[in-house]
C-alpha cells in the first residue's frame, strides 16, 4: 500500500518545497513510484516538476487541485499529469488554490476531502508527496488527515520553530481525534539552510533539545549550487550529483525513508 507523506511548516522560505522536491526525485531514482500533491497556491513544486517540459510550456492548467476539491456535489478525479522524470506524476496547483477555506465553506466534513480524493490512487503509487503551504487552515488539516507521516522542515531560527510548534499542535489535536487521523506518524524535523555561526549553533541545540532523536540527519547546509538548482527549477541530483547538497539530501532522503519503512 501506498504512503502519503505530508512537508509542513507554518513558516514560509524553509527550503520546504526544495526538500520535498529532492527527497521525492531521490525516491524516484531509487526505482520507487511517486506522486506529487502541490497543496501550496504559490505553486513552486509545480513548477518544478513541469519545468523544462515541452507539454507544459504555457503553465495553464485545464485543471488543478483546486478544481478537483470544490467542482460539483461528487468528488472529480485527481488532476494527475505525468513528469518528465521517470516513475513521478504530479498534481498541480495555482492561485485558485488560496481560495480553499471560502470555496469549501459549504462543504459537509471538508477535512476528509484530500483523503477521498487520495483514496482511489492510492496504491498506484509508494509514495505520495505533498507539499503544504506555510499556514494553517483547511488545507493543513486535509493534508494531516489524508497522510501516514509528517515531516517538519525547519532553518536554524526563531520564526521557524515557532511555525514548527504551531504545525505541532494541530498534529497533537489530529492525533487525539480518533475521528481524523489517530494514526499519523511524526516521521521527524529536517533542518535546512544551516550555516556555521553562534546563532544557528544555538538554535540547533534548540531545536535537538526539544525533538530528539525526531532530528533528521544530516542538516542540509546553505550552499551555492542548491539556490542555483532552485532557481533553475531542477533537482540537485542532476544539477550538482557530486555536491554536498546532493549528498547531504541523498542521505537525509534515505533516513526518512528508513523511518517510513520502519513504521
Amino acid at each position: 500500500m501506498g504512503k502519503v507523506i505530508s512537508f509542513m511548516n507554518n513558516k514560509g522560505g524553509v527550503a520546504k518545497t526544495m526538500s520535498a522536491f529532492n527527497i521525492g526525485i531521490l525516491w524516484a531514482n531509487i526505482g520507487k513510484k511517486i506522486l506529487f500533491i502541490d497543496l501550496d497556491s504559490q505553486a513552486n513544486l509545480t513548477n518544478m516538476v513541469s519545468s523544462d517540459d515541452p507539454r507544459y510550456e504555457s503553465r495553464k492548467w485545464d485543471n488543478t487541485i483546486e478544481d478537483a476539491f470544490v467542482i460539483g456535489p461528487r468528488l472529480n478525479p485527481l488532476p494527475i499529469l505525468p513528469s518528465r522524470y521517470n516513475n513521478v506524476d504530479f498534481v498541480p496547483a495555482d492561485l485558485k488554490l488560496s481560495s480553499f477555506d471560502v470555496e469549501t465553506s459549504n462543504i459537509t466534513l471538508k477535512v476528509y476531502l484530500l483523503k477521498d480524493l487520495i483514496a482511489p490512487i492510492k496504491n498506484n503509487y509508494d509514495y505520495i508527496i505533498i507539499d503544504c503551504p506555510p499556514a494553517l487552515g483547511g488545507i493543513i488539516m486535509n493534508a494531516m488527515v489524508a497522510s501516514d507521516g509528517i515531516v517538519l522542515v525547519s532553518t536554524p531560527d526563531q520564526p521557524s520553530l515557532d511555525g514548527m510548534h504551531m504545525v505541532v499542535g494541530v498534529y497533537n489535536e489530529v492525533l487525539a481525534d480518533e475521528r481524523l487521523n489517530p494514526y499519523l506518524k511524526f516521521l521527524g524535523c529536517l533542518i535546512t539552510r544551516v550555516e556555521n555561526d553562534t546563532i544557528n549553533k544555538s538554535y540547533i541545540g534548540l531545536i535537538e533539545e526539544e525533538f530528539g532523536a525526531y532530528v533528521i540527519k544530516p542538516f542540509i547546509r546553505k550552499n551555492t549550487k542548491l539556490n542555483q538548482s532552485v532557481s533553475m527549477h531542477r533537482d540537485i541530483f542532476s544539477h550538482d550529483p557530486d555536491g554536498r547538497g546532493a549528498k547531504e539530501y541523498r542521505e537525509a532522503g534515505k533516513e526518512i525513508l528508513i523511518r517510513i519503512e520502519q513504521e
